[in-house]
């Protein structure tokens, strides 16, 4: 089965084609975080026939879930290297730590679920 939207974080996005009237979707949102192999995930299998319009809402909910995982992580982070900093703490270690910051990405994939 292939998607018929996807996102990848920053601004990659495909859409395939635009489904018209209403249909039953099925969205799998996932979200990489710093310093991890594996992505949190969630599945949405929206059962009711709605319209593509009526699953931004949907889609909006689910996401801000993501994300506040993936802000709380990288706060985490940054906050375990500001305790971190003390006296002996150079001017180089704390550029190094900002350029080199784990990189992160999140994304979506909507299917026509039948």
């Amino acid at each position: 089965m292939k998607p018929f939207l996807t996102f990848r974080a920053p601004d990659e996005s495909h859409l395939l084609y635009t489904p018209k009237g209403r249909k039953k979707f099925k969205v799998r949102m996932w979200v990489k975080l710093p310093n991890r192999t594996e992505t949190e995930e969630n599945e949405i299998i929206v059962h009711d026939p709605i319209f593509l319009g009526d699953l931004k809402p949907i889609l909006d909910d689910h996401a801000n879930e993501l994300i506040d995982i993936l802000n709380a992580e990288t706060f985490r982070i940054w906050a375990e290297f500001m305790h971190s900093i003390n006296d002996s703490t150079t001017n180089e270690e704390i550029d190094n730590f900002c350029l080199n910051f784990p990189t992160s990405g999140y994304g979506f994939e909507c299917y026509i679920w039948r």
